[in-house]
């Protein structure tokens, strides 16, 4: 499977998972939601931080979507996870997703799977979509054509947050 990423101009926070000290192979999740929380204007919540939350939940693999649940509910913000399934469509990920609500996808990168932070769905000029990644495994921002991210995320798990009011 190739794709190209798409440069973008992105001022969002952005966190490198290879930094980390807990387990940075595989903590693309705690690393996407401390991205999603700094964004939000909650501060002081590193990606080391976020994963010594989640010590007790790792696998080898990782974390799943229902633990990043787990943490930022911890932190204080109001969670929704869409598990994978049919439903997941590219209409529901642009009611969920806009500039002030950004969201964590899980991709299916072949052999694994990888959580990015997606912060927005435009159009492009020629009417395509673009998907606005900010990516933890690269520590970089780049969009994605609608035919590339739709064969990398496969209604795969969606999480969204809203602030508690």
């Amino acid at each position: 499977m190739t794709w190209v990423g798409i440069p973008t101009h992105n001022t969002r926070p952005l966190y490198n998972q290879l930094e980390n000290e807990i387990y940075p192979d595989v903590s693309c999740g705690p690393t996407s939601c401390a991205m999603i929380l700094e964004s939000k204007g909650i501060e002081g919540f590193t990606p080391d931080k976020i994963s010594q939350l989640l010590l007790d939940k790792y696998q080898s693999t990782g974390t799943t979507t229902s633990d990043l649940k787990y943490a930022m509910t911890e932190i204080g913000l109001t969670t929704r996870v869409f598990q994978n399934s049919s439903t997941n469509t590219l209409l529901r990920l642009q009611r969920l997703v806009d500039k002030d609500n950004p969201a964590i996808v899980q991709l299916n990168m072949g052999n694994n799977y990888h959580f990015v932070v997606l912060d927005e769905i435009v159009a492009m000029p020629n009417k395509e979509l673009l998907f606005k990644i900010r990516d933890p495994a690269k520590g970089v921002h780049y969009g994605l054509k609608q035919s590339d991210f739709e064969s990398l995320w496969q209604h795969g798990d969606l999480l969204v947050t809203k602030p508690r009011n």
